[in-house]
């Protein structure tokens, strides 16, 4: 199962742990198995946080897909491998967070601007939640 609250949570880690990473794709899309980071990590801030939390888990299939798309169940739905659940109550303005980071990372900012850009973005929208900053 991929939990979008844990992923949340070792997402934050890594931000936390490299605030000043900054992401390239090696191909015009993010990507969470390619890409180098400038602290010499491979994959992207979320490919890299599916993988510490699930080291099982094969990233190939996920490819091209966004993070929210897979937090929410919107893709891979039949693959059998593959179960998602959701951490939180508001259920897609969680998931739309986590993409608008994605978003900002893939743009260029390193993980800590990318980060608190998105709190900025979605914030009225997640009240409820608790998104901490860096």
């Amino acid at each position: 199962m991929i939990d979008e609250k844990k992923i949340y949570t070792e997402a934050l880690r890594l931000v936390r742990e490299s605030p000043d990473n900054i992401y390239k794709a090696d191909f015009a899309n993010c990507s969470y198995i390619n890409g180098k980071c400038s602290n010499g990590a491979t994959g992207c801030l979320f490919g890299q946080s599916i993988s510490n939390v699930y080291p099982k888990q094969d990233l190939e299939p996920l490819e091209g897909e966004s993070i929210g798309g897979i937090l929410e169940g919107r893709v891979i739905a039949n693959n059998e491998n593959y179960s998602f659940t959701s951490g939180f109550n508001t259920i897609g303005s969680f998931s739309h967070f986590l993409s608008c980071v994605q978003h900002n990372q893939d743009g260029g900012l390193n993980w800590k601007e990318a980060w608190n850009r998105a709190i900025n973005v979605v914030s009225h929208d997640l009240e409820p939640l608790e998104l901490e900053t860096v």
